[in-house]
């Protein structure tokens, strides 16, 4: 890949962006062999509701993208999240992923996603996901085994989920 775009935004970044309305994120593949990664990260506490649009369009062969959407909820926060990664009919060749994988930490979180793939090329590939869990009883029971209370065993969980789509990230 020749170009290369990286957004990572943070927790705290994700505050300022997405608490209030926001337009959406629209990057453009225009050129040949460009790579865009976007990481989002958001952490939703109290009764913050996070809404955002992410649009990555392929206008040119040899585009890739890669857009992984993390979100950890507790108390009655949500996150209203819409992806969109289309591959147009001369982007032959073009390549996308699309994730958003939320952890609830709470009976009253919420979250709402919404991955669409548009894919005209028919020689391109693309692959989409989404998942909604909570933490795993036998999990925490064996942090907690390991001296770590309670409350620190669930921060390190979500700190852990947060992070992992950045071993992703190509070099």
């Amino acid at each position: 890949m020749s170009k290369n775009f990286l957004l990572i935004i943070t927790p705290e970044e994700a505050k300022k962006l997405f608490l209030e309305a926001s337009e959406p994120i629209i990057v453009n593949l225009d050129k040949p062999d460009t790579l865009a990664e976007i990481i989002v990260m958001i952490r939703g506490e109290k009764e913050e509701i996070y809404d955002f649009e992410i649009k990555v369009i392929h206008n040119a062969p040899h585009t890739k993208s890669r857009i992984y959407v993390r979100s950890v909820m507790a108390d009655s926060s949500s996150v209203n999240f819409a992806g969109t990664a289309r591959i147009n009919e001369e982007a032959d060749f073009s390549d996308t992923d699309l994730s958003h994988h939320t952890l609830l930490l709470s009976e009253n979180s919420k979250t709402n996603t919404l991955p669409a793939m548009e894919i005209i090329s028919n020689t391109a590939k693309g692959n989409h996901a989404a998942t909604i869990g909570r933490i795993n009883e036998e999990i925490l029971f064996y942090i907690e085994s390991r001296g770590i209370d309670e409350m620190q065993a669930k921060k390190l969980i979500a700190e852990n989920f947060l992070k992992a789509d950045i071993s992703k990230l190509e070099k």
